[in-house]
């Protein structure tokens, strides 16, 4: 429906254009920009930026988040620990997200996110790196220290802050493909579970690992603090308020000779 009332408008706009060429009446100039939004085909949104939080997303829901389970049961059928023991290192994840939650609060505000998501991966994909080489209990929680940082580092909080500095009149459906990332990423789950049958948990940690670094390193380069650092303007609009007064001054003109 929407697109069809913004077809109506790019006719009417024809019509008054047409109207204008026949009678000499000078009309502002239009910026296509705008008809193209109001026909409902809005051009250059940052899609990118929301794509990448959704693919940072995905990588932390499959490897950790839906998967962390698997590595738990596997550890205590093979290690013989207890599952209170090995609880603690669930409860650590949330122990570590309450500790430094101010401080990454602080350290977006002061430096913007795309630094803390950079990091962030990496220590998320070394510390699955060091859970392929425990042995003791002391060790599991070591490593689940390190994943749970990175994970917080480059997480929803951080991720959030990074797409919402891009967009304003589509915020909520551009947070909401963040999330899409994270429940997409679930759905994987059994495909580490089927590294572990298949290679043993050690590999898969491993493996992982690498696979967070290498894949998600680069995708995380794609963040950028703010878009008028980069000459652009929230929404994708790059330049449209030089276009707005170019044209405006443009009219003038026109109505200038005219008169």
């Amino acid at each position: 429906m929407s697109t069809e009332i913004g077809a109506a408008a790019l006719l009417h706009e024809g019509a008054d254009g047409l109207r204008a060429h026949h009678t000499g009446q000078v009309l502002p100039a239009i910026d296509l920009r705008d008809l193209l939004e109001r026909a409902g085909l809005a051009v250059g949104a940052p899609v990118v930026p929301q794509g990448a939080a959704a693919g940072i997303q995905f990588i932390q829901a499959m490897m950790l988040h839906q998967a962390f389970g698997a590595y738990l049961s596997v550890l205590i059928e093979e290690k013989g620990w207890s599952k209170t023991s090995v609880s603690g290192a669930s409860a650590l994840q949330s122990m570590e997200a309450a500790l430094i939650g101010p401080l990454l609060g602080w350290f977006i505000d002061r430096f913007g996110s795309q630094w803390l998501i950079k990091i962030g991966i990496v220590l998320f994909g070394i510390g699955f790196i060091c859970l392929s080489q425990i042995d003791t209990l002391a060790g599991l929680y070591g490593a689940v220290v390190v994943i749970a940082i990175g994970s917080s580092m480059c997480g929803y909080f951080p991720l959030n802050c990074a797409i919402i500095q891009w967009f304003e009149k589509k915020r909520a459906r551009a947070i909401s493909m963040v999330g899409l990332g994270l429940a997409v990423g679930g759905i994987f789950v059994p495909v580490v579970a089927w590294g572990m049958q298949q290679f043993g948990w050690r590999t898969t940690a491993l493996g992982c690992g690498v696979l967070a670094i290498l894949v998600g390193y680069p995708i995380a380069m794609i963040f950028r603090r703010r878009p008028e650092d980069h000459g652009e303007v929230v929404d994708g609009h790059a330049h449209q308020a030089s276009a707005t007064e170019s044209a405006t001054l443009q009219a003038e003109q026109e109505i200038g000779r005219a008169s």
